[in-house]
């Protein structure tokens, strides 16, 4: 698992307390990405399906 800098840490709080959503920090193709996350029932309404979209980028 990589460490996450302080900078980009103090940046994606800021962006959970603005954005008031479920945001999630992955670190892929060696860049720090923020994406949205939604979670939906199925048609049965018994499973959560989980999405990610809207990828913000940010540089650490």
């Amino acid at each position: 698992m990589v460490e996450v800098p302080e900078k980009v840490q103090e940046a994606f709080n800021g962006l959970k307390s603005t954005y008031g959503q479920r945001l999630e920090l992955k670190f892929l193709d060696r860049k720090f990405l923020i994406f949205e996350a939604s979670r939906k029932l199925n048609k049965s309404g018994k499973k959560k399906l989980e999405s990610t979209k809207n990828r913000i980028q940010i540089n650490g």
